[in-house]
């Protein structure tokens, strides 16, 4: 797999970044569809299809997704950390 592109962001009043994107080959095909939070998690699913349908849009079929990251809290109090360095 060759990178990642980030297709879109959302960034809501609550500060929950809405991120997605894609994961293509060295020919350039999409393979992996990414989307979740940079904060919370980040889902995949493998591309099965690709179907323009004349919208001039690319509409992906994926297969079902799969949680590839989860942020978790430490079990313990960490004193003089901010929230966002946890």
């Amino acid at each position: 797999m060759e990178g990642v592109s980030v297709l879109s962001v959302d960034v809501s009043v609550c500060l929950c970044v809405q991120v997605t994107g894609v994961v293509t080959d060295s020919a350039g095909v999409v393979r992996y569809v990414l989307s979740g939070t940079w904060d919370s998690k980040m889902e995949g699913a493998s591309v099965l299809n690709a179907d323009d349908a004349n919208t001039g849009t690319l509409d992906y079929v994926t297969g079902p997704s799969k949680v590839l990251w989860q942020r978790r809290y430490p079990p313990y109090a960490m004193h003089y950390y901010l929230l966002c360095a946890v």
